[in-house]
């Protein structure tokens, strides 16, 4: 497999669009070395994230590796700087809402400029209402 480097030019420009991610877990812990490693190799990046952080609706257990969440500031730059479309053109106010329960439209539907400007609305009025933003899947 070529180092990125070793690939011709017209081959690198815009690698990667797909970006290779795992999860660090308990369950994942001995696997983080090689597919790094590997992926490293091929494409010149991978990502390692923190726990998910679904609602606990959902049934997914914490994970005991790491109990802690990021502080509110660096979630409410997350709900600034980033929204979700589900594979539907749905696009809901919280990216940790995969069913799509409370959307603020649809891609084509709406202009996209639209869609982002309610997301952030909505998420802001959320956060004066809590005292924090809706905490995104990583930060």
């Amino acid at each position: 497999t070529p180092l990125p480097a070793e690939i011709p030019a017209e081959g690198r420009f815009g690698l990667p669009w797909i970006v290779p991610r795992i999860q660090r877990r308990t369950e994942t812990i001995d696997e983080l070395p090689e597919f790094f490693e590997r992926w490293r190799r091929r494409l010149g990046c991978a990502v390692i994230d923190g726990p998910v952080r679904w609602p606990r609706g959902l049934g997914d257990t914490p994970d005991t590796l790491s109990p802690t969440h990021p502080p509110c500031r660096a979630d409410r730059l997350v709900a600034a700087t980033r929204m979700t479309i589900l594979s539907d053109g749905s696009v809901p106010v919280s990216e940790t809402d995969p069913l799509g329960d409370d959307l603020v439209g649809r891609v084509g539907d709406r202009p996209l400029r639209d869609l982002w400007r309610q997301v952030v609305e909505e998420r802001r009025e959320l956060d004066v209402e809590t005292g924090a933003p809706p905490a995104p899947m990583r930060a």
